[in-house]
């Protein structure tokens, strides 16, 4: 048991068993790619990295990750870091959920997308393309003057010389081209891929098909062009060898593949939202299967109710789903925010990260580890495991302070509905100053019905200071035969009762301390 309190102390993360069967997943680097992507041309909300951090989102990812291809893992982790205003992805659940037989067909077609090139797809979307030279026009020139010198050569074999000149300078564009453009010819193999995938779904399945239509055509007409380069790859037998050298040399002295690389690539930059449309669709397709999937592996999951009220918040038997055994607890927010008061380890983090993600899980996923769930779409922050910032000569107190005065700016925004959770506030600095300065923050973020506060302390004198402006919680715990208890269930109102002298007894400090706190 006192292990377990020091882990507990310590801030150290529980995962549950199951989550810890899916922390295999290699290359988190690369399902990062779309949130990336994302954050690169977008002022939308998203979790911020401290937030991701508090929460642990990769864990949570990973727990909640079923999906069948790498674009539907980037796409689920993106919605955890981007939580979507429409929620075009419930028809496919709603779908998914009904026809069976449909969803283990639709699976196995996505994992036709589940090689690691696979990952990279987003980026070749998302990046800019390669533009077209200026000399480009040059090489019809030179198709030209060649044609020319060849047939000059006859009469003369001094037209030879610039002939081989050519052949050379062509030689030299045609494999700078075709290394320069290797990586877009792979991306390319792979969104044929993606097209084919798309297609095949669409004509088989009962999806609106005439949404996409337009977006496969265009994707058509860009990939059905590939067949100029399909020889690349015929070098697998002597034969096979003999005609891809005479093709090579065919597209050496012609610089046809030069010139169709560069149509190509401009007529695909053109494309790109359609191909994008492609790519969304198959991914929102996969993770309606996989929000299928892992409601089948919950014991009890609710459908979150949204609803218009400021302020609101209802969880009934809300769990934290990375915490095994998790203890469920009830709240009620109706425009007051609330503020948390108990010893360390007695359960008032793991309950604030519980509220937090069960907000994103339910704007992310619809789905909430809940029995019940009515809530007021927020935008989730959290200062909860605050690091000092050695690099940037930041002190704990001062990377602390400056979190709040991001809340602080934040809360005066008038148009959004925001969820801030603080644990400890103000932990790094003495009782007075703790004191004096968290009311003054507490007491103005709350001036906006669009603010909800849940805040924590161990600290009892802030407990008289915001009783009539905050809604009072506490957890508590009891020490018996000299084991820690701890019901981690959290009640109403405040509690003064502190435990700390009992802890130096069950740690078994010396007498001497624990007598002269008692004088």
């Amino acid at each position: 048991m006192i292990k377990e309190y020091f882990k507990r102390l310590l801030g150290l993360s529980f995962i549950t068993s199951k989550a810890k069967e899916r922390l295999e997943l290699p290359n988190l680097d690369k399902v990062y790619l779309l949130y990336n992507s994302k954050k690169k041309f977008s002022d939308d909300y998203y979790v911020d990295n401290q937030t991701a951090d508090d929460l642990s989102l990769d864990n949570l990812f990973l727990r909640i990750n079923y999906t069948s291809s790498k674009l539907g893992q980037q796409y689920l982790y993106y919605l955890l870091r981007y939580p979507p205003k429409e929620k075009n992805i419930l028809e496919y659940i709603n779908y998914c959920d009904v026809n069976h037989d449909s969803k283990n067909a639709i699976k196995k077609k996505l994992q036709k997308l589940n090689s690691d090139d696979d990952y990279h797809i987003i980026s070749y979307l998302t990046n800019e393309s390669i533009q077209e030279p200026k000399w480009l026009y040059t090489t019809y020139l030179i198709q030209v003057f060649l044609v020319g010198a060849l047939i000059f050569s006859f009469n003369n074999h001094f037209w030879i010389i610039p002939i081989m000149s050519l052949f050379i300078l062509n030689f030299v564009l045609h494999y700078k081209t075709k290394q320069q453009f290797n990586n877009f010819f792979i991306g390319l193999s792979r969104i044929t891929v993606l097209y084919k995938t798309v297609n095949c779904l669409f004509r088989s399945n009962n999806f609106k098909y005439n949404k996409i239509s337009p977006s496969l055509d265009k994707a058509k007409s860009v990939l059905s062009k590939l067949w100029l380069f399909q020889s690349n790859s015929l070098q697998q037998s002597e034969v096979a060898m003999i005609v891809w050298l005479l093709i090579e040399i065919i597209k050496i002295v012609s610089l046809v593949e030069v010139q169709a690389t560069y149509r190509i690539s401009k007529r695909f930059e053109n494309y790109k939202p359609d191909f994008l449309a492609l790519y969304f669709l198959v991914a929102e397709i996969d993770v309606a299967i996989s929000i299928v999937e892992f409601r089948k592996s919950l014991p009890v999951y609710t459908i979150p109710t949204f609803t218009d009220t400021n302020g609101y918040i209802e969880f009934e038997n809300v769990c934290h789903p990375l915490v095994d055994d998790c203890h469920p607890n009830s709240i009620l927010i109706n425009n007051k925010s609330v503020f948390i008061t108990g010893s360390n380890m007695s359960g008032k983090t793991t309950f604030l990260r519980t509220v937090a993600i069960n907000m994103l899980l339910a704007r992310s996923i619809n789905t909430c580890f809940a029995s019940k769930a009515i809530l007021v779409e927020c935008n989730v922050y959290s200062s909860i495991n605050i690091n000092d910032e050695l690099d940037e000569g930041k002190s704990f107190y001062l990377a602390e302070l400056s979190r709040l005065k991001y809340f602080v700016d934040l809360s005066t925004e008038p148009k959004q509905n925001n969820l801030f959770l603080i644990d400890e506030i103000l932990k790094g600095t003495n009782g007075y100053d703790r004191c004096l300065i968290s009311e003054g923050i507490l007491k103005f973020m709350i001036e906006s019905d669009k603010n909800i506060i849940i805040a924590s302390s161990h600290d009892i004198d802030l407990i008289g200071k915001l009783k009539c402006d905050y809604k009072l919680y506490h957890f508590k715990e009891d020490i018996k035969e000299n084991e820690l208890v701890f019901d981690f269930l959290l009640k109403d109102g405040s509690t003064t009762k502190s435990n700390a002298i009992k802890f130096l007894k069950l740690l078994q400090f010396p007498d001497i301390i624990i007598n002269q706190l008692k004088a």
